[in-house]
């Protein structure tokens, strides 16, 4: 039975308690009823070599980047099915790490999250439908470890989630010479995952109407993109989802029939694209106080028909 000194934990501001930090000893840790996160900024579990598995609440939702990073001897983890997140790194060089589940209700797991854990491969690991993002280098072996669910399907150089329709991740690292020289996104997508075409070759884009989120740096440094045109139903540009495509000189929010409806651009959606000088945005949008570069004349207006 691990102590309750063992765990440093406080109340949010939502009054929600969060777990900080494990100060204890034991090999099986199972954390306190009532935890719903591990802290951004805790030491968590970071480079404890003690602890061989790790059991998370009813209720916990959440684990920050590199909370449990550097665990060599950690072998299980058992996830609630309220976990919604895995951030970047999460555990990374938890290189005995053999056993994970993985709820159907997990909707993210970031870049690098489970990098070194060699023992995660498609023997091992089953990816629920409900994924929204998953980078490819969650795992040692993403694409291995997709191929093994038919909910997951390579089309037009990406991996498409038919359960969700949502892009998760190019099938080619994107440090390959071949990775996205065109981008020709599936025509029944409706979110863009984190990263799915970022760093890609090509210069033009079209963006089926139907795709309502473009996620974080969906698009980031793609260094030939000169034209962008936005259907009517995208609803959000999370953070940094154009990030320095530094040819990029214009980006039109194209209209359709009914009332136009307001976006919401997120925090440097469009920094680093300094060839950008102006930007019409539909009114009632939500534009993050550093979404364009300063010298970007943003109007509020109608979307181009």
């Amino acid at each position: 039975m691990n102590k309750s000194e063992d765990f440093e934990i406080y109340e949010d501001e939502d009054g929600r308690k969060i777990l900080s930090a494990y100060l204890g000893h034991d090999k099986k840790v199972v954390v306190p009823d009532g935890i719903v996160a591990m802290e951004d900024e805790g030491d968590g579990f970071i480079d404890n070599s003690e602890v061989e598995e790790i059991v998370f609440p009813d209720g916990f939702e959440y684990i920050p980047s590199y909370a449990v990073s550097g665990c060599k001897n950690l072998r299980s983890v058992v996830l609630p099915p309220s976990i919604r997140e895995i951030n970047n790194g999460a555990f990374n060089d938890c290189v005995n790490l053999e056993s994970v589940n993985f709820p159907d209700g997990l909707e993210i797991i970031a870049t690098q999250a489970f990098d070194s854990c060699v023992k995660l491969n498609a023997d091992t690991v089953s990816l629920p439908p409900s994924l929204l993002e998953l980078a490819f280098d969650s795992f040692a072996d993403t694409l291995s470890i997709l191929r093994k669910n038919p909910v997951f399907v390579e089309k037009n150089g990406v991996v498409l989630n038919t359960a969700t329709n949502f892009v998760l991740c190019p099938t080619s690292d994107i440090g390959e010479e071949n990775h996205l020289a065109l981008a020709s996104i599936p025509a029944e997508a409706e979110g863009l995952a984190w990263n799915s075409y970022s760093f890609g070759t090509f210069s033009k884009i079209e963006i089926p109407n139907g795709v309502s989120y473009i996620g974080r740096g969906a698009f980031m440094f793609c260094k030939n993109l000169c034209r962008v045109e936005l259907p009517p139903s995208v609803e959000v540009l999370d953070s940094g989802a154009f990030i320095n495509c530094d040819n990029l000189e214009e980006v039109v929010f194209c209209g359709g029939d009914g009332d136009v409806e307001p976006v919401e651009i997120g925090s440097m959606a469009f920094a680093g694209c300094f060839k950008l000088r102006k930007v019409v945005v539909p009114s009632g949008s939500t534009v993050a106080d550093d979404a364009f570069e300063s010298d970007v004349e943003v109007v509020f207006g109608s979307r181009m028909s």
